[in-house]
């Protein structure tokens, strides 16, 4: 699964200037993906994401299990990152994934990803804001 969320939060942290709480919510891919950022003092309290697999069909049981369980074994263990996988508006697949960075083990999520020069930059940068 491809995430193209460093991009998006580097525009709406610097968009962000205020002391108060914002929602900002972008679409991208073929309007299959979404992704809401909560955002207070320039810094990411939440994000909310969204991924339809237009190709699984929720309506079958085995490969609806077969995902989840998949998705569960390899992301269910962060401290932080919460994942669910559902049945779209168009009856596919769809997985929801809410990351809480104030509970986020940082530890466990470079190693999960540590092959994704993306995310690591944002593990850095979660870094540097905690400080």
């Amino acid at each position: 699964m491809k995430f193209l969320l460093t991009s998006l939060i580097i525009v709406f942290l610097t968009a962000c200037q205020s002391t108060r709480q914002e929602k900002y919510q972008g679409s991208y891919g073929n309007g299959d993906e979404t992704t809401i950022l909560t955002v207070k003092n320039n810094e990411i309290l939440k994000t909310e994401f969204w991924k339809e697999l237009p190709d699984i069909d929720a309506s079958d049981s085995l490969e609806f299990n077969s995902a989840k369980d998949s998705l569960l074994e390899n992301y269910g263990h962060i401290k932080g990152m919460d994942y669910t996988v559902e049945k779209s508006k168009s009856g596919h697949l769809q997985i929801h994934i809410v990351t809480d960075f104030s509970k986020l083990d940082l530890k466990t999520w470079n190693k999960v990803f540590k092959s994704n020069k993306k995310m690591k930059d944002l593990t850095d940068y979660i870094k540097t804001k905690k400080r």
